[in-house]
C-alpha cells in the first residue's frame, strides 16, 4: 500500500499546475500544456523557413516598370529604388535626360539618330530640333542626331556648359571663352570673345552673359547691343527669333532682333528690340 501511495504522489508532483481562471483562457492554457508533436530538429527548421521565404516570394510582386513593389495583403505600395533624373530636354520629335548617377537616356523617333544616347558618364546635356550634345565627366562634347551642317562635328577640347538650337551648338570652355558650331549662315556661330559665365544658342543669334553678368548677343544683325536690356540677370533663355531673361532682382525681360528672319518667306523684317516685354 506504501508504494502505491508513493506513485501517486510522484505523478501529481509532475503534472502541471491547475488554472483557476475563465473557462476560455483556461482552456488555451491546457492547449500550450499539452505535449507538442512539432519537430523541432535542425532539418526541419530549415524546411520551415524555406517554405516562409516561398510564402513571402508568392505574395509579392515587382512591377519594375511602374516603379513599385504591391503586396497581396498591402494597402501601400512601397516605392523601389531607382535612378532619379537630374536634366530633361526634348527636341522635334525626341528627348533625352541625364540622370544622377550621369548616364544619359533618350527615347521618342530614332529617324535621325537623336534616340541613340552615347554610352559614357555626362555631367551637361542639350537637345536641340534633330541633334543633341553631351559633356563627358572628362570635360569633351559629344554629339549625335542629324548632322545637317555640321550640327554634330564638336570641336575639341574640354568644356562647361553648352547649350544647343536648331541649327548649332555653343559651349564655353574652362577658360570661358565661346566656341560654336554647325548652321552659320547668319553669323551666329561666330561667336565673340570672352570670358563667359553662361551661354544660350537661339534659331539665328546667340546670347551670352559676361561674368557680370551683363547681356551680349550676336551677329551683329541680330541687334544692336546698345539696345540690349540691362542686366544684371540670373538666367538666360533664346528661342528661333527672340530671348527672355531673369535679372538678379527676379523682374523677367524679353527683347528680339532688329532683323529676323520672316517665318514665311525667309525674308528680313523689322522687329522692336525689346519686343514690347519689358
Amino acid at each position: 500500500m506504501l508504494a502505491v501511495l508513493v506513485m501517486l504522489a510522484a505523478a501529481s508532483a509532475c503534472a502541471p499546475d491547475p488554472y483557476d481562471g475563465p473557462p476560455e483562457i483556461a482552456a488555451a492554457h491546457a492547449a500550450d500544456s499539452a505535449p507538442s508533436d512539432v519537430d523541432s530538429s535542425p532539418d526541419a527548421l530549415d524546411a520551415a523557413e524555406d517554405s516562409r521565404e516561398d510564402m513571402s516570394s508568392a505574395d509579392v510582386s515587382r512591377t519594375e516598370d511602374r516603379g513599385v513593389m504591391t503586396g497581396v495583403d498591402s494597402a501601400e505600395p512601397q516605392l523601389t529604388s531607382g535612378p532619379a533624373y537630374v536634366k530633361v530636354t526634348v527636341g522635334w520629335d525626341f528627348g533625352c535626360a541625364l540622370r544622377d548617377d550621369a548616364i544619359i537616356e533618350c527615347w521618342g523617333s530614332d529617324a535621325q539618330g537623336g534616340a541613340s544616347a552615347p554610352s559614357g558618364r555626362f555631367r551637361a546635356l542639350d537637345v536641340g530640333t534633330e541633334h543633341a550634345c553631351a559633356i563627358r565627366t572628362s570635360g569633351s562634347v559629344v554629339c549625335w542626331g542629324s548632322d545637317y551642317l555640321g550640327k554634330t562635328e564638336a570641336p575639341r577640347g574640354k568644356f562647361t556648359q553648352l547649350s544647343s538650337s536648331s541649327g548649332h551648338t555653343c559651349a564655353l570652355d574652362t577658360e570661358g571663352e565661346a566656341l560654336c558650331w554647325g548652321d552659320n549662315e547668319y553669323g551666329q556661330s561666330d561667336a565673340l570673345p570672352g570670358p563667359f559665365v553662361a551661354i544660350e544658342a537661339g534659331g539665328y543669334h546667340t546670347c551670352a552673359l559676361r561674368p557680370d553678368r551683363e547681356l551680349t548677343c550676336w551677329p551683329d544683325s541680330y541687334t544692336d547691343r546698345n539696345e540690349l536690356p540691362a542686366g544684371p540677370f540670373e538666367v538666360i533663355s533664346s528661342g528661333t527669333w527672340g530671348a527672355c531673361g531673369i535679372r538678379t532682382k527676379g523682374d523677367l525681360v524679353c527683347w528680339s532682333g532688329r532683323n529676323i528672319p520672316h517665318r514665311d518667306d525667309d525674308k528680313y523684317e523689322s522687329a522692336n528690340s525689346t519686343g514690347g516685354c519689358e
